[in-house]
């Protein structure tokens, strides 16, 4: 038998469905079904310090966006209980050669884990808002520790040749960095004048060598 509801207690949009109908439905429970199962958006950190003060407190290599870069950055944070750093570079065993090409430097190169270089380009955007310090540690085969730290360092961007500024010298090291503050990075395929980084092997802020 066929029964018809009163017009008042007709269904909602009670016109016969349609393969058109049928194909809107099935894409909105699609729509649906992606959004309900889709995976939250993984939070972006500047630097380590951002980690640090997420909760994070093993030191390790993990992925930054230094000034909100796009593309992730793999760093090694140096966390501890009372803070952390972003290591920016790291001779530690002599396997990796910093003998090499601007373009590298620019880009990075290495192992975090072991020696490796961050990159210009990560080094210039964790240093890009000024507000940061510079801590270099250094330590010989017998354990003999030494340290510099400077209150100020910064490195401008490609477009002016990734200048480095480094003031507010304290430590128990000669301050060397101080006088090569205001230069432009050197490599041996983009040599300085005095051909430092050829008789260096390696890349730096050379002033003089």
């Amino acid at each position: 038998d066929t029964h018809t509801l009163p017009a008042e207690k007709q269904p909602w949009n009670s016109k016969p469905l349609t393969m058109s109908t049928v194909l809107a439905v099935l894409s909105l429970c699609l729509l649906l079904a992606i959004a309900c199962h889709a995976k939250p958006q993984q939070q972006r950190y500047n630097d380590c310090h951002e980690r640090w003060v997420s909760g994070e407190r093993i030191p390790g290599v993990y992925e930054i966006h230094p000034n909100g870069t796009k593309a992730p950055t793999k760093v090694y944070c140096d966390h501890s209980v009372k803070g952390t750093y972003t290591v920016i570079q790291r001779r530690f065993d002599g396997k990796v050669n910093f003998y090499t090409t601007y373009e590298y430097y620019q880009r990075g190169f290495g192992d975090p884990l072991g020696d490796y270089w961050a990159g210009l380009d990560t080094i210039s955007a964790l240093t890009l808002t000024g507000n940061n310090y510079l801590r270099i540690d250094l330590s010989d085969w017998s354990g003999n520790q030494r340290y510099a730290e400077y209150s100020k360092f910064t490195v401008d961007p490609r477009s002016n040749y990734y200048r480095m500024t480094a003031t507010g010298f304290y430590g128990n090291i000669p301050d060397d960095l101080s006088y090569q503050s205001g230069n432009y990075f050197f490599t041996p395929d983009a040599p300085d004048q005095y051909n430092c980084a050829k008789n260096m092997r390696g890349g730096w802020w050379y002033y003089y060598c």
